[in-house]
């Protein structure tokens, strides 16, 4: 997924834009980059959550399943 991180840092506090536009265009790539790496990271996130909730669903089925056998072996314990 991520092999390397780069960053981008954008100083203008000395050389303020003249306005919003104007640092975009200035900075556009670093900008595209960034929405890159977070779309990236948005895409991981989304694959994990998946993960999870798949595994949560196999650990809820087998809790269920469990309790099932339990119930089962204790009535049978019963007679």
């Amino acid at each position: 997924m991520f092999n390397s991180v780069e960053t981008t840092q954008i100083t203008y506090i000395d050389n303020p834009p003249e306005s919003l536009e104007v640092f975009i265009d200035e900075n556009k790539s670093a900008i595209t980059d960034a929405q890159s790496e977070l779309n990236e990271c948005i895409s991981a996130l989304k694959q994990l959550q998946d993960i999870v909730n798949s595994d949560k669903d196999r650990l809820y089925k087998q809790q269920k399943a469990q309790n099932i056998l339990t119930n089962i072996f204790l009535e049978y314990m019963d007679k």
